[in-house]
C-alpha cells in the first residue's frame, strides 16, 4: 500500500478543525460559568464559588454545590404549595418527586431563582459546534 499524501493532508485539516472546536467549546464553557456565577443567588457566597467547569475532549460538565439545583428550580412544600419548576433533563441531582423537588413535610417551599437553564446551554453548545463546522 502506497502512502497517500492527499488523504494525510485531509486528515491534518480535520485535526486542525477539531482543535478549533475544542477552543470554541472551552470559551463557551467559560462564558456560561461566568454568567452563572454572576446570576447565582448569594447568601454566604459558597454556591457562587462552587460553580466550576470540567472540560474534556468531548465537551464539558458544570458542577456546583447540590443546593444550587434547589435554588434554581425551587422546592415544593410538603403541604402542596407548588412554587417549584420542572427539573430539566441533564441535571444530575434528580428529584425523588419527579419532575420537581419537594419537601416531605413543612409549610413552605423555596421559590425558584433561576440562574441557569439547561436548554439554553444546549442551544449555545449546538450553535458553537455548527459555527465551527461551517467555517
Amino acid at each position: 500500500m502506497a502512502f497517500d499524501q492527499n488523504a494525510f493532508d485531509v486528515f491534518g485539516e480535520v485535526i486542525d478543525e477539531l482543535e478549533n472546536l475544542d477552543e470554541a467549546i472551552s470559551n463557551l464553557a467559560t462564558q456560561i460559568v461566568t454568567r452563572m456565577r454572576e446570576e447565582a443567588p448569594v447568601d454566604t457566597g459558597d454556591l457562587k464559588r462552587s460553580i466550576k467547569v470540567n472540560l474534556d475532549r468531548y465537551g464539558f460538565q458544570i458542577m456546583m454545590l447540590d443546593y444550587g439545583a434547589f435554588q434554581n428550580y425551587g422546592v415544593n412544600s410538603g403541604n402542596g404549595r407548588k412554587p417549584a419548576m420542572d427539573v430539566e433533563f441533564g441535571v444530575n441531582l434528580r428529584p425523588t418527586s419527579e419532575p420537581f423537588y419537594a419537601f416531605k413535610g413543612g409549610r413552605y417551599g423555596i421559590s425558584p431563582r433561576e440562574f441557569f437553564n439547561i436548554e439554553d446551554i444546549e442551544e449555545r453548545l449546538i450553535r458553537t459546534i455548527e459555527t465551527q463546522i461551517e467555517e
